[in-house]
């Protein structure tokens, strides 16, 4: 699987603590898009479906639930697959997934329904900065909250931060959906 960044433990992506993944590569490309230096196909790392899987089974007693963004992650449709369906079927945790694909697009995707048995959330459609508008999870208003399960209701999703600081070994990381900040890491 082709990386950006991986976030062991985060409050801002999500309800609860989770295991945030960033995907490598975008096809969508959206301007003016809050994670650009994720569109790159030939940016990031490779890392393996089985060794993100046990990171997160290390810790999955911390964890209420894994996100995954991007880039996009239907441009690695089979790896995201097989992740979030080891992740529901072993570990129980919830599960969230940001696609740039509104609900019509995903319907021509013939993964797409076996993406819905896994995911509790899908929140879709392309970022639009005219219409940017940060809440809850989503970066603009023309953004879709998808409840596959009953687990989250969009008030749950008005409650999380839209940043999070945490420190590291001579680091910051700033993160977090649609805020104004710049995120990344700092030295």
């Amino acid at each position: 699987m082709k990386i950006h960044q991986i976030i062991e433990k985060t409050r801002a992506n999500g309800p609860g603590t989770r295991f945030c993944i960033w995907v490598q590569g975008c096809s969508l490309q959206c301007l003016g898009c809050f994670n650009p230096e994720t569109h790159d196909f030939d940016a990031g790392y490779k890392i393996s479906v089985a060794d993100i899987f046990e990171i997160i089974r290390r810790d999955s007693k911390e964890l209420d639930g894994i996100s995954i963004s991007g880039g996009e992650p239907l441009d690695q449709a089979e790896d995201v697959l097989e992740l979030i369906s080891k992740v529901k079927k072993e570990l129980k945790l919830s599960i969230i997934l940001w696609t740039g694909y509104d609900l019509h697009e995903l319907m021509d995707f013939e993964i797409y329904k076996s993406f819905t048995e896994y995911l509790d959330l899908i929140i879709t459609g392309r970022y639009e900065q005219s219409l940017h508008a940060p809440e809850g999870l989503k970066g603009s208003s023309n953004q879709q909250y998808i409840f596959v399960s009953d687990i989250y209701n969009e008030n749950d999703l008005k409650e999380i931060s839209i940043a999070e600081i945490q420190l590291g070994d001579k680091k910051i990381k700033i993160t977090g959906v649609g805020s104004e900040i710049v995120k990344g890491w700092f030295e």
